[in-house]
């Protein structure tokens, strides 16, 4: 694949997903999350344990961009991996992400925020407990 933002390469059974746009501070723009998108989401990304692993280890940088993506239209095997690597990221920003998926998410991706908010959630947490009994 040929990506303008981004950079895709397997090395050793491990694709590597690095944002290249160091004129702009690798910030994020459309293109970039389209194009995160295709890769997390195509033939390429076979091994997504290891996908989700490395953008684990790479870390607080790709919070805002995994949460915009659970609350984009696109494919829901692209949304439910970046709900799997957010869980890994939680605070209290996936948190309330997670809860957006649960009021106004449907199927597999809703189970998945909902199981993700019960392992996750600290007790006492109101608004977790509220939105899990909707």
């Amino acid at each position: 694949m040929n990506f303008e933002d981004i950079l895709y390469e397997v090395k050793n059974g491990v694709a590597w997903i690095t944002i290249n746009r160091p004129e702009k501070m690798n910030a994020f723009r459309g293109t970039t999350c389209d194009e995160l998108i295709k890769a997390l989401s195509g033939e390429e990304a076979s091994d997504r344990e290891r996908i989700r692993r490395e953008l684990v280890r790479r870390g607080e940088k790709n919070r805002p961009a995994l949460i915009k993506l659970l609350q984009q239209d696109v494919p829901l095997d692209a949304r439910i991996n970046a709900l799997a690597v957010l869980q890994a990221m939680y605070n209290d920003d996936v948190q309330n992400a997670f809860l957006r998926v649960l009021a106004e998410g449907e199927g597999e991706l809703r189970r998945l925020a909902a199981e993700a908010l019960g392992l996750c959630a600290a007790r006492g947490e109101r608004n977790v407990h509220i939105g899990l009994l909707k």
